[in-house]
């Protein structure tokens, strides 16, 4: 999963979000998030709006992005000069998720994979969570997947960039895009580990949940499993 949030933040401020093209996202995206690049940013809106989209519904407002993502991008600035730059966030396996050394071979052998690189984000330690914000107790934090933990973190950092501070109670909505179970096949070796916490701790059924009881949003919740890619 690449973690990175969008928010519906529907009702009296008259903001929603909806099923758009991609190029009606990279075109708000880039006017007003990256919005300090302007000369660049209008070239890249540009060239993909040389086709004209699909019919829009209803407009939409970007108006805050938090992100983390692989080669060290923390926010929507630096993932934007990364995309101008051409970069690549792909890396050798880190040594502390696994001995890739011992499971890559390039001659198909059984139980090993053919690629040494990925994409991590191994600038980040995901052991580093700041649990004093939420109602997490203590047992919970440490069964909780670091996803749980990483999108919660976001989801502040998204509401502050936009302004926000009245969203408690708010029709505010949260759709999450997924992929991957790494926690749970981690934890779940252990046949004879088992708390109150495990269930909610490990689940990616709870990523929409968790964020709108923490931040007490009352509008839609949906998490979208993905197996090629979250968009």
């Amino acid at each position: 999963m690449l973690p990175g949030i969008l928010l519906d933040v529907s009702g009296d401020d008259g903001y929603s979000w909806r099923d758009q093209q991609p190029t009606a996202f990279v075109s708000a995206a880039s006017q007003e998030a990256f919005s300090e690049d302007s000369t660049t940013a209008h070239q890249f809106v540009t060239a993909v709006n040389d086709e004209p989209p699909a019919a829009i519904s209803s407009p939409v407002a970007i108006c805050s992005m938090a992100v983390r993502l692989p080669g060290g991008v923390n926010s929507p600035s630096e993932f934007w000069r990364f995309l101008v730059d051409k970069g690549d966030g792909a890396c050798k396996v880190p040594a502390d998720r696994y001995n890739i050394n011992a499971y890559s071979s390039k001659i198909h052998k059984s139980g090993t994979i053919q690629t040494e690189r990925g994409y991590y984000l191994n600038h980040l330690d995901l052991a580093h969570f700041d649990a004093s914000m939420f109602s997490l107790t203590k047992s919970e934090v440490e069964k909780l997947d670091p996803q749980h933990r990483l999108l919660l973190e976001l989801t502040r950092e998204c509401l502050e960039g936009a302004g926000e501070t009245d969203w408690r109670g708010s029709s505010t909505g949260c759709y999450i895009g997924t992929f991957g179970e790494d926690w749970l096949q981690i934890q779940s070796r252990d046949t004879l580990e088992s708390t109150r916490n495990r269930v909610t701790g490990y689940g990616d059924y709870l990523l929409s949940n968790r964020i709108s009881y923490e931040y007490d949003f009352r509008g839609p919740r949906y998490v979208k499993r993905y197996y090629g890619m979250t968009c």
